[in-house]
């Protein structure tokens, strides 16, 4: 995107519910406006399923071609594991440790099965400074004290 900086622009007229372009690090990430407040607005990354509250100065035009794409994010669940402290929900702390803990690190997933076309099953495998090569993320959650390993199927939703 840097190629063109002038095609990239500040959008003139914020709203809620428009799609803008915003750069994480050195990426473009597609974003969608979900709600303002003063000079902020809270962005929803639809291709990651996560919510973040920026300035409205980070955001840029999104070019017409990139709104007819859908979002390429999907649930998935770690398979094998389930909550400790219930049967299907994620406390809060656990879902706060295990993105900690992944957020923003290289790794390899496995799509194990399907989900209802709409989530997946997933093996993740992390890189850790530690270790060569992937390390199974689930190991890690049940090493912690924070899931148990099962053999059940378990839906994904809610996912951690």
């Amino acid at each position: 995107m840097n190629r063109h900086p002038n095609r990239y622009t500040i959008p003139r007229g914020v709203l809620v519910g428009a799609l803008v372009a915003m750069q994480d690090d050195d990426e473009w990430y597609r974003r969608e406006i979900t709600a303002l407040s003063g000079h902020s607005a809270v962005i929803t990354l639809g291709d990651w399923g996560r919510t973040v509250k920026k300035s409205v100065t980070h955001l840029r035009h999104l070019p017409d071609q990139f709104h007819l794409i859908p979002w390429q994010a999907i649930a998935v669940g770690l398979r094998g594991l389930r909550p400790i402290e219930s049967v299907v929900y994620w406390s809060k702390t656990t879902r706060e440790i295990t993105r900690l803990l992944a957020e923003g690190q290289s790794g390899i997933m496995k799509i194990r099965k399907s989900v209802g076309g709409k989530a997946a099953d997933v093996d993740l495998y992390l890189a850790r400074a530690s270790f060569i090569g992937y390390k199974e993320f689930k190991q890690e959650l049940v090493a912690i004290g924070q899931a148990i390993e099962t053999e059940e199927l378990r839906r994904p939703f809610p996912s951690i």
